[in-house]
């Protein structure tokens, strides 16, 4: 969000990191009092236009979807999402049932789902 208040330059933002060198972070930095409008600014537009021209894959991580007008912008704009979310969790089953609906009623497509907090089993085979 400093890159989109002018308080930081895309290159001071943009951080190489030293273990892969094709692979960038931008953090976020301080939450603004105004995100959403901040995020549906036209600078937001044409930093998403600027990244996706200069890299193969861009992730915007975000928070949980549930009512969040800021979310559902970038999702927009970024063109599909991937969503996460921890196996288990009470409510989950429903949090994800609900955030398919909204995402399917605003035309945004779900490219897959990460699942956090799997047990790892032990599975054995008999022939």
């Amino acid at each position: 969000m400093s890159i989109l208040r002018d308080e930081a330059t895309l290159n001071e933002s943009i951080q190489r990191l030293s273990w892969e060198s094709n692979l960038f972070v931008m953090p976020a930095g301080a939450a603004p009092p105004d995100p959403t409008r901040l995020l549906a600014s036209e600078k937001m537009n044409q930093l998403m236009q600027r990244f996706e021209n200069t890299f193969d894959m861009v992730i915007y991580a975000m928070p949980p979807l549930m009512g969040l007008a800021d979310v559902k912008l970038v999702a927009a704009q970024a063109g599909a999402v991937l969503l996460v979310t921890k196996i288990g969790r009470r409510g989950a089953a429903d949090a994800l049932s609900y955030t398919k609906t909204r995402l399917k009623e605003a035309k945004l497509p779900i490219v897959g789902v990460v699942a956090n907090g799997v047990k790892n089993y032990k599975v054995d085979l008999y022939a």
